[in-house]
């Protein structure tokens, strides 16, 4: 079996001057990660044997993996309890040191971007002293483009969905977000992510599309954090944004309701529901009224299955007739999907160049294209499973009795 280099990513244990200074910092990282008393407080004699487990994993953890997280909240000791596999907490304990590796670098990145520009404004201000054209607040000011302006962004994106539902002559699109309850909360997450991007890029087409997501359980907590950003510990999640952000008054956002497709669009004959599975074939000009689009990954058959339930018509996009699909599975991720009906609308029904121009090069590619690059990375993967589960070994071997 081969070896894994032992790292703890925060203090780098290369930058420490001795064996002695390592196990210090350690021993500081693997405090500051432990539960808080008033978290611990709130638990029962059995979940305390459970959580005291999950500490022995985390103490060979940190010695063992190239990664570690920075914080540890109350809200992911509960998502690490409610794992069901050394593995698994594996995972999610990677996931989490990733995902705050990347926030913290994208608040470096802005913290830079802020710095220069407190930089600029002083050597204005310096300009201006010595009555120069000095420009900035207090200062000389130049007319400033009023779309830049969030307020007034924000306006022009409610003017354009309200002309929109005035006129009514585009599609609408309903995405149906029944699934979202039994997933993972990474593709929670994921989805949500996609959706703040899909609603963002909406507002910006002259003539959007009439949003809406059905079958969402409004009340479920972990729903409304996918809409609301409440919380700064957890900022590396992907939340939908708009809802608790500023200007929401002054533009007309999605809904997302409780209410089904049919209590939002009473008549199925103008429905289509998007599904891979369907029998039909999505061709021409979008003449249906309805457009809908099933909220998930579509692994488990999802959408044809909800399109039977509900009475629907399905149908499937026209990838056979007019592209090449020559690997992977043929899924569009939901903006890209948008972004078709929408060329297809605007075009009257120019399928071949809307799919050709949203469809991800990699899935369009001979063998021969990707063969290389395809070995390559099937060896990178396996040499990370091994890794993961030489450390998921050692973890349980280590813990096998506490």
């Amino acid at each position: 079996m081969g070896t894994i280099k032992c790292f703890v990513s925060s203090p780098n244990p290369e930058a420490s001057a001795s064996t002695t200074d390592f196990a210090e910092a350690y021993k500081i990282k693997l405090e500051s990660l432990r539960p808080k008393k008033a978290f611990l407080s709130t638990l029962n004699n059995e979940q305390h044997a459970h959580i005291n487990k999950l500490i022995k994993e985390l103490e060979v953890y940190l010695w063992m993996a190239p990664t570690s997280p920075d914080t540890i909240e109350d809200e992911h000791w509960r998502r690490l309890m409610a794992q069901k596999s050394t593995s698994d907490r594996v995972s999610y304990l990677r996931y989490l040191a990733i995902s705050q590796h990347r926030a913290k670098g994208d608040l470096l990145r802005k913290k830079s971007t802020d710095e220069e520009l407190v930089k600029l404004r002083e050597a204005e201000r310096e300009r201006f002293d010595r009555g120069g054209m000095g420009y900035g607040p207090g200062m000389y000011q130049i007319m400033l483009n009023p779309l830049r302006n969030k307020k007034r962004i924000h306006q022009q994106y409610g003017a354009r969905v309200w002309r929109a539902m005035r006129l009514d002559e585009k599609p609408h699109i309903v995405f149906d977000m029944q699934f979202i309850d039994e997933m993972q909360q990474r593709r929670r997450s994921i989805i949500g992510n996609q959706m703040q991007f899909l609603i963002s890029e909406n507002f910006k087409r002259e003539e959007p599309f009439l949003l809406s997501f059905a079958n969402f359980n409004d009340q479920s907590e972990e729903n409304k954090r996918l809409l609301n950003k409440t919380s700064r510990t957890v900022r590396f999640c992907s939340f939908v944004g708009f809802y608790s952000g500023e200007h929401t008054n002054q533009t007309i956002l999605p809904d997302f309701t409780n209410k089904s497709v049919h209590e939002l669009y009473p008549d199925e004959k103008e429905i289509v529901y998007i599904s891979r599975y369907g029998r039909e074939v999505l061709d021409g000009p979008l003449r249906n009224k309805v457009y809908v689009i099933c909220a998930s990954y579509d692994s488990n058959r999802e959408s044809i299955g909800a399109a039977r339930k509900g009475n629907f018509r399905a149908m499937r996009l026209p990838f056979k007739r007019y592209v090449r699909w020559q690997s992977g599975p043929q899924y569009l991720p939901f903006i890209n999907l948008v972004r078709v009906l929408d060329e297809v609308y605007q075009t009257n029904g120019d399928w071949k160049n809307a799919l050709l121009n949203n469809i991800s090069k990699r899935h369009l590619r001979s063998p021969e294209e990707t063969s290389a690059y395809a070995a390559f990375n099937t060896e990178k993967t396996k040499e990370k499973k091994r890794q993961m589960e030489e450390l998921v070994k050692m973890i349980e071997d280590a813990t096998a009795n506490a």
